[in-house]
């Protein structure tokens, strides 16, 4: 009689030991995932940002189709032209102000930490602060290593340039055809129909969070710009384009888009009241069209859970650095409808979500 006392406990086909050999495959499988994701990142970050341009184009295309000068109205392929050179204007623009302005505050910064440094000290022999050396912990902040990166960044993307083009012409040029490739794929008209729905989904709510945090982000770069320049703070058109860039990344940009500006106010104001009213401006902008605003828009075509979105964002960072930030919320909502369609993975979508209900 064979004793199973001998046999590997691997071997057993309990539910006990089939779980903890999924565990191990899942940790595996997502270990070799990271590994994969940032061994490619040069092609994949290009391939990415390609497949958003091209969601802009197609939705600007689509707006630019709807309008009507007077009974004509502007055809498919007049209607995608002006698409793609608003967002090349559009990119340049980015480009240039970024360019020009990071330079000049690269040069600067020095001067402005002395005087956070100098008004912190007066700040802590006012008010008798000694334990917290407050200049200490400003001067060890380097601010300029951030710029840098900004403009490093702006680097990095022009670099990827060649790539991201060849990309967006090809999707650009297959856009057309990707239904007539899906009738001829799948014969199953039930499998077909039941594909073009998932599809339909996911370019829908797309199309639905870049229009929307474009729209909310656009409003906040403005809003900022305008009330910065009514107070005279320096670089309030590189301030507002910041704003605008800063809002695609969830929480931490917006955070950074508004501490920065009111911390350039604090030097440049010499009157308290007037530094205190510029921050309760800027924060409640952010408030209103960030926190109020933008969920209402959104609806619960995202769905997703605010934890989930930070976790994401932390993960995509880790991953692709600053690029995985701004595209974290676009491939979790992406994911999230993916795994909404199959039952071995729907639990997943449901803890995901941030109702708890999915569509």
């Amino acid at each position: 009689m064979r004793d199973e006392n001998f046999i590997p406990s691997f071997m057993l086909k309990n539910k006990t030991d089939l779980r903890f050999l999924n565990i191990v495959a899942v940790f595996i499988f997502l270990t070799l995932l990271i590994k994969t994701l940032q061994a490619g990142k040069s092609l994949l970050i290009p391939l990415v940002i390609a497949i958003v341009l091209w969601y802009i184009i197609i939705t600007l295309t689509s707006l630019y189709e709807n309008l009507k000068w007077f009974k004509w109205k502007i055809p498919h392929w007049l209607a995608k032209t002006e698409a793609v050179l608003s967002v090349l204007l559009l990119v340049w623009f980015f480009v240039l102000i970024i360019n020009s302005n990071v330079k000049q505050l690269i040069e600067i910064l020095p001067t402005y930490q002395i005087k956070i440094q100098l008004l912190l000290e007066k700040f802590s022999e006012t008010w008798n602060i000694e334990r917290l050396d407050l200049a200490n912990i400003v001067s060890s902040i380097d601010v300029t290593s951030f710029f840098s990166g900004l403009a490093n960044g702006v680097g990095v993307f022009l670099s990827y340039g060649g790539t991201i083009t060849i990309y967006l012409i090809f999707l650009l040029l297959e856009y057309r055809q990707f239904h007539s490739k899906w009738d001829n794929l799948f014969t199953d008209k039930r499998k077909l129909n039941h594909l073009q729905k998932i599809l339909s989904k996911i370019n829908a709510d797309a199309q639905t969070y870049i229009k929307i945090q474009t729209l909310i982000s656009l409003l906040t770069g403005i809003l900022f710009y305008l009330i910065l320049l009514a107070f005279g703070v320096p670089f309030a058109a590189f301030w507002g384009m910041l704003t605008f860039i800063l809002n695609y990344i969830p929480v931490l940009g917006s955070m950074v888009a508004t501490i920065l500006p009111f911390t350039l106010g604090i030097i440049e104001l010499n009157s308290p009241s007037s530094f205190l009213l510029l921050g309760v401006l800027l924060i409640s902008v952010q408030v209103s069209l960030g926190n109020i605003m933008l969920p209402r828009l959104m609806g619960k075509s995202l769905n997703l859970s605010p934890l989930v979105i930070l976790l994401s964002l932390s993960f995509w960072g880790m991953v692709w650095g600053i690029p995985g930030m701004f595209l974290s919320v676009p491939i979790m909502v992406i994911l999230n409808i993916v795994l909404a369609q199959f039952k071995s993975t729907r639990w997943l979508a449901v803890m995901f979500s941030g109702t708890g209900k999915l569509d």
